[in-house]
């Protein structure tokens, strides 16, 4: 089995590498558009929520900033465990 030279051995080294960034990348751009649709969603899902919960006013926004949070951070878990 020929050995590598530090050359070739720092080349594979270094496209390892950039396979891992381009990789991390992807990941992030994924879960910043899976963040994004969800944006989009969200007003949507807020209205029939709103109707559906008939909370008192004042803890309407609390609950929604709740709720989003919850589905933001699931995305982003499950996202995660997808890609990474």
């Amino acid at each position: 089995m020929p050995e590598l030279s530090s050359a070739q051995l720092s080349s594979a080294q270094l496209s390892s590498s950039n396979d891992l960034i381009r990789s991390s990348e992807f990941n992030s751009r994924l879960l910043n558009l899976a963040v994004f649709f969800l944006s989009l969603t969200w007003s949507k899902v807020k209205l029939k929520l709103l109707r559906n919960l008939r909370i008192h006013q004042q803890f309407q926004s609390e609950v929604i900033q709740i709720l989003f949070t919850i589905i933001t951070v699931t995305v982003k878990r499950r996202l995660r465990g997808v890609t990474g």
